[in-house]
């Protein structure tokens, strides 16, 4: 079976069952590090600086977060599949094009980077299909 995920996409795997990481939280760990986050609802808006690409984010629950995480693996990253048992939680950053975020890499760096310590989470770069731990 062949499995298709949008390019322009990174996803941050965790586990969460108390359901502490709300979105109040993530907007608030984000503006902690001065990205501006706009809207009431999800996806929210994001960017950094006054000409940065706009990213969305979100956040999503349930077992559909393993199985995208172990669905997403393949059998190359041993490394990091320990990493995807009991996720039940994940945050999906999104944006319009790949070329303007790398051409513009602070923002993303900026929000990755925000997001990865505060949850620990596995992040997912669909761009070039890999995996990064919390301690890579």
């Amino acid at each position: 079976m062949v499995f298709f995920i949008h390019p322009n996409l990174c996803l941050f795997f965790f586990r969460d069952p108390e359901r502490k990481f709300t979105p109040d939280r993530l907007k608030q760990v984000l503006d902690d590090d001065g990205v501006t986050v706009t809207g009431e609802k999800q996806p929210f808006a994001l960017r950094w600086g006054d000409d940065g690409p706009v990213l969305y984010v979100s956040i999503e629950r349930g077992e559909a977060a393993e199985i995208l995480a172990s669905r997403l693996m393949d059998s190359r990253d041993q490394e990091h599949r320990g990493l995807i048992a009991g996720c039940d939680t994940y945050i999906e950053i999104t944006f319009e094009s790949l070329d303007e975020v790398l051409d513009e890499i602070n923002t993303l760096i900026v929000v990755q980077s925000a997001l990865q310590q505060v949850t620990g989470g596995l992040m997912y770069r669909s761009w070039n299909q890999t995996f990064s731990g919390p301690e890579d």
